[in-house]
């Protein structure tokens, strides 16, 4: 918090960087002692000015957060001050921007990650398909598209894993038209997985509107596909897909599994 000092007792303050907090700037108590009332009642009421200008938007959060780690020079301390209550109100603007900024950093997910891992195909589900068959997740739903063969199609869906189903997935034969139609696969599955009402997608819509960036860090290239890769460059459609369904939910708007796709080819 910040320190505050008398510039009667230092007057090099202000010279050595602190800042002057007196009625001759905007930071000083418009109230004055015998006039508007005894020393703590002038500071009660300048709290109360403060706060309104804060709330009204006269004082900038920045501009007052900038009082946190400075030194406040007044002509009172160590009589109680006014000082007090700006330190106060800078450490809980400084704190408000700390929430902010972390607020508006992406969120780097994957499958073994410990606090985003379910946001990930390979996070369990347990979602209806379109004929109410139950698929464990969005992983399941994905490799079993591909199957030429309805039979392996079955066995990726049963498969007792996540991870099981990638492997039974890339040792199928693919069905024609395989590699124009995953977008629109994996669009179905994230739109079943997060439809409207399920836990999931209380959850999903709780990240608010920070960016959803797939960084699995497995392979040489990361996913550059899916993700955004080792270098951070790529395409990350499934970060922005899980974007789009967000705001889909939230704002209980249709969308739908081709639309989503088409959004990022």
């Amino acid at each position: 918090m910040a320190r505050i000092v008398n510039l009667k007792h230092e007057p090099d303050a202000v010279a050595r960087g602190a800042v002057r907090i007196d009625r001759r700037t905007p930071w000083g108590n418009p109230f004055v002692v015998g006039r508007d009332g005894t020393r703590e009642e002038v500071i009660a009421r300048f709290r109360v000015e403060l706060w309104r200008r804060i709330r009204a938007g006269e004082i900038a959060l920045a501009d007052l957060a900038s009082l946190e780690s400075s030194t406040l020079a007044c002509h009172c301390w160590p009589a109680k001050c006014h000082g007090e209550v700006l330190a106060r109100a800078a450490a809980w603007a400084a704190g408000q921007l700390r929430v902010r900024a972390a607020s508006a950093e992406p969120i780097l997910f994957w499958s073994r990650c410990p606090q985003w891992g379910w946001l990930s195909n390979f996070a369990a589900a347990g979602f209806a398909g379109p004929g109410g068959e139950v698929w464990a997740s969005v992983e399941h739903w994905y490799q079993a598209g591909k199957a030429e063969d309805p039979a392996a199609a079955e066995r990726i869906r049963r498969a007792a894993t996540a991870q099981q189903a990638q492997r039974l997935g890339r040792a199928v034969r693919c069905r024609p038209g395989w590699d124009g139609a995953k977008l629109a696969r994996m669009a179905e599955g994230l739109l079943l997985r997060f439809a409207p009402q399920r836990p999931d997608t209380a959850r999903l819509i709780a990240t608010g509107g920070r960016a959803l960036r797939h960084a699995t860090p497995w392979g040489a290239h990361g996913d550059p596909f899916w993700g955004i890769g080792r270098d951070g460059a790529g395409a990350n459609r499934l970060g922005r897909m899980l974007e789009a369904v967000r705001t889909a939910r939230r704002e209980d708007a249709p969308l739908a599994a081709a639309a989503l796709a088409h959004r990022v080819r």
